[in-house]
């Protein structure tokens, strides 16, 4: 499925949606060419919690380049797996980016708002679905990625609500995916524009180091219980260290 990215989506539903509130750990890395020291510095955000479990535990991680002028940017998959895999103070973690597509039942496709999301993305938010279920980690390989769930507004919209929907097919621009999941109604992550969800399935050539700086995706996680933020940042920091021991000419 041919999907534009968006590198800012995330960000910027936060500033169009009142209240919804993350605390952000921004991850400041050096970038290609730029004369800056490496630093961290958490920025913690407080409007309103967001209607998940626990949302104090909730952080969404970006990458900032300060010496290329660019103070918030995506993740990179290789960046999103290392630091599922590397910080134990994040409990769950998820990658997903927004999207739009023509989604079809009949004979007329419309366009509609969604987003590739991995499997963790619900456990990260502590959310199941209404009916059917939520992705697993076989949805996550390429190949068994031909699945999708929908918002309650969207099977509404589609189905009115019959509950025959969770197993049957549609398009999304053009592929055909079978539906398993209808999210509850009041569910509305990143927003309430957002109608449906497909696997974020990553091919053997996503996960190289060829992909690092190839940042489309956002990052949220969970802290663990009793985790910090600076618990967080600094863990972060060493897997960056890692890495640019490993590639020197990668960044610096």
């Amino acid at each position: 499925m041919s999907i534009g990215n968006d590198l800012n989506f995330a960000l910027r539903q936060m500033r169009k949606r009142p209240g919804f509130t993350l605390a952000v750990v921004l991850t400041l890395v050096i970038g290609i060419g730029a004369n800056a020291v490496m630093f961290s510095i958490v920025n913690g955000v407080l409007l309103q919690p967001l209607p998940y479990p626990d949302p104090d535990r909730l952080v969404a991680v970006v990458n900032s380049y300060p010496g290329m002028g660019m103070e918030r940017a995506g993740t990179s998959i290789p960046d999103y797996l290392d630091r599922r895999e590397g910080v134990p103070a994040f409990e769950e973690s998820a990658l997903w980016y927004g999207t739009s597509a023509g989604v079809t039942t009949g004979d007329m496709p419309n366009q509609y708002n969604g987003a590739l999301a991995t499997s963790t993305l619900f456990s990260t938010l502590q959310v199941s679905a209404a009916l059917g279920r939520t992705f697993t980690a076989r949805d996550m390989q390429p190949g068994n990625d031909q699945v999708v769930i929908l918002s309650h507004s969207l099977w509404q919209d589609l189905f009115a609500g019959s509950a025959s929907a969770v197993g049957s097919d549609l398009r999304i621009n053009g592929a055909q995916r079978r539906i398993i999941g209808i999210m509850p109604d009041n569910f509305d992550f990143p927003d309430r524009e957002t109608e449906f969800f497909v696997p974020f399935a990553f091919s053997p050539e996503q996960m190289s180091d060829q992909e690092r700086g190839n940042e489309y995706g956002n990052t949220l996680a969970r802290l663990a219980p009793g985790a910090t933020k600076e618990q967080a940042q600094a863990q972060m920091q060493a897997i960056f260290q890692s890495t640019k021991d490993r590639l020197p000419d990668f960044r610096g």
